[in-house]
């Protein structure tokens, strides 16, 4: 152990004197006329006192083979070159490093890399003191940008120049499109931009910019734009102006010039922090030029979470007028709104409850007073629910509850669309119930419910003031039996009645379930009422079949038969065939429907067929055609090609009711800035369209 212990201090002093010795000549050397090296894999050399602060840095360059000329003052270098100078490093094939003025001249396939971007060219100047290099015939790429030009300037480590060169997103070679300039700057990190850039559809010019830039930021501003005419609004010109002002919150303003209805304006500003709060404002109003009406429209979205499980919510939505979406709205997926929903909640959700106060309004369209009505309200709403509670861990459960509401009502029948007098009413309600869950085997369990629901309310049938009690008790009883692995059913009795009077609900439902492997699955239900008229105690058999027989086919079945008049009441049945994804796939689907008085039964027979046409072109066809009428009610052709860094569609849609078509084409760097013409060809109406 003594010797270990003498030997250690000595072989670290040795160790220690040997790496000095061997970083000392890595040095240039100065008293030599020449210097040669070719099993030296470095050379580190320091800085001019001009270059104050930056002398403690020094300059690594490792070759294959260095060579060292006093009288020129400059180091020659082949093979593998590195150069390192502080978060620059240069790659190439042969330098020559000139150690007056501090440059480095270097050829063969160079890299220059630094911590923002790398840049490929085959000859390079480097100013080492000031970090600035021209690159000739040079190329870089800042996803998703590519850049190319017979020369790259870098000017620091923020900012690169482009000379006589062209940007694009396109890796070919020979790209298929391209906006090419004098010079184009670009600011690392920030954007790039130039003047009289001139954009090429392959080697022709197709537009001309007086000035282009674009964010190398997550985009900030979004703009979109309609251009078309119709015999509503004559011709318009419909803009939306979009900015992100941060990750979290995003403003949109909207200006719509229309040559009948005049100009409408409107905004929407979208938040969200996750898990904290979210919504959106949204707000819009015009002064039509043809009706001298005032059409508009305000939303709002709010969600909070205020801590201690308590969340707050609201919902407010009024419009002036049912067809508003139809004209100013097209995003609206509801073109005709004839009903608004609004609401305000507190909410209080615990783990074992929960706790709410809310507000809450419907208004509905009046055809005759061309204005909405309200229709129902609750001004407030008082609500306590517990989830199932186990007790003492055992198999039985609970859960108990109350509400109370204030509430307005005005009977509306939505047939004749006919109002009657509204009336306001006191109610309120407490309900318990108790559940067992069983378990009698591993194949076989029963959950049991009873529970009772007392409610009141200050007014009867009649609206005449008078308090209105009413008990209910009811029960309700599951066995859920695994015949086989394959085979499970589900046997269910319902009941309840109010106090003092007829059953209200006396029924048993089953429902079963056949599993094969993966190959096929069958569920079938229905159900008997024991209180119902003769001819009407029975549920309509559902029943579903899903069938799988390999990767390409899927086929399934739904079909409902009424067992009172003994008849189908409906049915759908569809195969998929194909490989689906990017290739192809058939579908085919038949779709029953009874009817009611309203509506008349029908008979569609619904095909679909995606296949590739050639090369990158893909196409669908789609028809719905009506058995009973022997009309084709709906037909379209849908084509997409994929133009590589391009994408376009052309769609054509033919209903009874109108036929139209669609084509739109953008840039997939840009998914979201497609541009595309619309025509509707029964209205006359069309629209250009950036979105």
């Amino acid at each position: 152990m003594k010797s270990v212990k003498r030997f250690l201090p000595s072989y670290i002093a040795f160790v220690a004197i040997f790496l000095f010795c061997q970083s000392a000549s890595a040095y240039l050397p100065e008293g030599k006329d020449s210097y040669i090296s070719s099993t030296s894999t470095y050379v580190v050399v320091g800085r001019s006192s001009e270059l104050g602060s930056l002398q403690d840095k020094p300059i690594i360059l490792s070759a294959d083979y260095i060579e060292y000329r006093k009288e020129e003052n400059k180091v020659l270098a082949r093979g593998n070159v590195k150069i390192e100078d502080r978060d620059v490093v240069v790659e190439c094939e042969e330098a020559i490093f000139d150690l007056k003025e501090e440059k480095v001249e270097a050829k063969g396939e160079i890299i220059l890399q630094d911590k923002e971007t790398t840049i490929y060219g085959s000859k390079i100047i480097y100013d080492l003191r000031t970090g600035r290099g021209v690159i000739d015939n040079a190329s870089s790429f800042i996803d998703p940008w590519y850049f190319s030009g017979p020369k790259i300037e870098r000017i620091n480590d923020k900012e690169i120049v482009l000379h006589n060169g062209y940007i694009t997103s396109c890796e070919l070679s020979s790209p298929h499109y391209r906006f090419k300039a004098r010079k184009i700057r670009v600011l690392l990190g920030e954007k790039f931009y130039a003047y009289n850039v001139l954009m090429y559809l392959g080697k022709i010019p197709v537009f001309y910019f007086p000035f282009y830039w674009h964010s190398l930021r997550e985009r900030r501003f979004r703009w979109g734009l309609k251009l078309g005419s119709s015999g509503e609004e004559g011709f318009f010109a419909k803009a939306n102006f979009g900015y992100a002002f941060s990750e979290r919150t995003y403003g949109t303003l909207l200006i719509d010039y229309m040559a009948k209805k005049g100009v409408g304006w409107g905004s929407r500003y979208d938040y969200n922090l996750p898990n904290k709060i979210k919504g959106f404002l949204y707000g819009y109003y015009i002064k039509e030029k043809d009706t001298k009406e005032k059409k508009w429209r305000g939303e709002v979205e709010h969600w909070q979470n205020l801590g201690s499980d308590f969340y707050f919510q609201t919902k407010l939505d009024y419009m002036s007028n049912q067809n508003f979406n139809r004209v100013y709205n097209e995003e609206d997926w509801i073109p005709m709104k004839e009903e608004l929903k609004s609401h305000i909640a507190l909410t209080r959700s615990r783990p074992t409850y929960t706790l709410k106060i809310a507000g809450e309004r419907k208004d509905v369209w009046d055809y005759q007073r061309q204005r909405f009505v309200n229709i129902q309200a609750y001004s407030p709403r008082l609500s306590f629910a517990t989830r199932l509670l186990r007790i003492n861990k055992g198999p039985f459960y609970y859960k108990l509850g109350g509400n109370y509401t204030n509430r307005y009502v005005k009977p509306y029948d939505y047939v004749t669309r006919e109002f009657q007098e509204g009336h306001r009413l006191n109610q309120s309600d407490i309900y318990f119930d108790l559940v067992n869950k069983l378990r009698l085997s591993r194949r076989a369990s029963v959950d049991t419910e009873v529970g009772f629901k007392e409610t009141w309310q200050d007014k009867d049938e009649d609206w005449n003031r008078k308090n209105v009690y009413k008990n209910i008790y009811h029960t309700k009883a599951n066995l859920r039996t695994r015949i086989t692995r394959s085979l499970d059913t589900d046997l269910t009795h319902s009941f309840q009645q109010e106090q003092g009077r007829k059953t209200t609900l006396n029924k048993l439902s089953i429902l079963g379930r056949i599993r094969l492997l993966r190959l096929l699955e069958f569920t079938s239900s229905t159900g008997y009422s024991f209180i119902k008229e003769k001819n009407l105690r029975f549920d309509d058999i559902f029943s579903r079949v899903d069938f799988t027989p390999s990767r390409l086919t899927n086929f399934y079945l739904e079909h409902s038969y009424d067992l009172n008049r003994e008849k189908t009441s409906n049915f759908q049945v569809e195969a998929i065939f194909g490989p689906g994804a990017r290739k192809w796939s058939i579908n085919a689907r038949l779709t029953y429907l009874q009817g009611t008085s309203n509506y008349p039964h029908r008979l569609d027979v619904v095909n679909g067929f995606n296949f590739p046409i050639i090369g990158k072109w893909k196409a669908r066809l789609a028809t719905r055609y009506d058995t009973y009428s022997r009309e084709l009610m709906e037909r379209g052709i849908h084509l997409y090609r994929d133009l590589h860094c391009w994408e376009a569609r052309l769609s054509w849609t033919k209903i009874p009711s109108e036929e139209e078509i669609w084509f739109t084409v953008n840039l997939k760097v840009f998914p979201e800035g497609r541009i595309g013409v619309y025509h509707n060809i029964d209205k006359e109406k069309w629209r250009l369209r950036r979105k």
